[in-house]
């Protein structure tokens, strides 16, 4: 017999194995339970740390625990962010300090400014947290805004008081 008669090829070569679709199924399956397990993998996409809303009474709690590593404050939304000491990662949020990422933070809306700046002086004092701070990008983003409106202003009312002047009347 000659091989060059066989319609269907080359004998000699290898076949390669087909490729089976169950393969993919359980790539999937496995990549779900992964994320399901991480948390949802919101640690994995997101470059920063899990956040969660709380009360004001609950932050006070947290610092008065010692939870809380560094306090950023936002005068303009009256929101704060505490950051969580590594440790106590787990009593804030229920999850590991691995589910949660790093540096995770619980956001607060607060009434007076007043009364924050004092307990967090006052705690900043004891110990409980080792620093606190304003939050400068939008202090700085209230600035900028300000400085542009500066600029635009003088043009124009330069052009009105051109126009109005008394010599021109």
């Amino acid at each position: 017999m000659n091989n060059n008669n066989n319609p269907q090829g080359d004998n000699n070569q290898p076949k390669m194995p087909k490729f089976n679709m169950n393969w993919l199924y359980g790539l999937i399956i496995v990549t779900l339970a992964i994320l399901f397990f991480t948390g949802g993998g919101n640690a994995l996409l997101s470059g920063s740390g899990s956040s969660t809303n709380a009360r004001y009474s609950d932050f006070q709690a947290y610092v008065n625990r010692g939870w809380a590593k560094s306090v950023v404050i936002n005068k303009d939304e009256n929101t704060l962010k505490m950051y969580v000491k590594e440790k106590n990662v787990r009593d804030v949020f229920h999850k590991s300090a691995q589910q949660v990422g790093p540096n995770p933070y619980v956001t607060v809306e607060f009434g007076s400014v007043d009364e924050l700046e004092k307990f967090v002086a006052q705690a900043q004092k004891s110990g409980k947290i080792s620093e606190y701070s304003w939050d400068v990008l939008a202090a700085e983003a209230t600035v900028a805004e300000c400085s542009t409106l500066a600029k635009a202003r003088p043009s124009s009312m330069r052009k009105a008081t051109r126009w109005a002047s008394p010599s021109r009347m």
